[in-house]
């Protein structure tokens, strides 16, 4: 009968314990807090050889825009903008719509540490998008990205 109570005590003590450590947790520990989001809003070609990207980034619930201007060249089809900072590839139009995928490259970390003092780690998303084209007399098109679909993380 004793060894009985000192099971049933230790089993109190265990599933007050892990109750305890549940409970002492604050509701912000508990949720997942993302610090920064990058996310694409447009790729506007303003002609044979240069385009703007504009970033909307989310930095601890502030949201900031970002355009960059970069050149650009095809190689088989797909698009190498700026010095390795992204990528489309599979670009596909139809009228005015389009699909493609858009790559983060290996050079953006460098041009998010040249936005931001501290940088916490973040991702890029690639992503599969489908596109809209906005023509105006000013570009040759700017590509309005309406939906995304992602394609694997990267860590920076």
């Amino acid at each position: 009968m004793d060894l009985l109570k000192l099971c049933l005590i230790r089993k109190s003590l265990f599933l007050n314990l892990i109750l305890f450590g549940i409970l002492s947790c604050s509701e912000k520990e508990l949720e997942e807090v993302v610090p920064i989001i990058c996310t694409v809003d447009y790729v506007q070609f303003l002609d044979a050889g240069t385009v703007i990207v504009k970033f909307d980034t989310t930095v601890f619930g502030s949201k900031e825009s970002y355009t960059i201007t970069q050149g650009y060249k095809t190689v088989q089809g797909n698009y190498l903008i700026g010095d390795e900072l992204v990528r489309i590839e599979n670009f596909s139009s139809k009228g005015t719509k389009a699909s493609f995928d858009f790559y983060y490259d290996t050079k953006l970390g460098f041009f998010c540490a040249n936005l931001f003092d501290i940088v916490p780690e973040h991702t890029h998303d690639d992503f599969e998008a489908e596109a809209e084209l906005e023509t105006t007399s000013k570009v040759v098109g700017k590509w309005k990205i309406k939906r995304k679909k992602a394609l694997q993380n990267k860590v920076i």
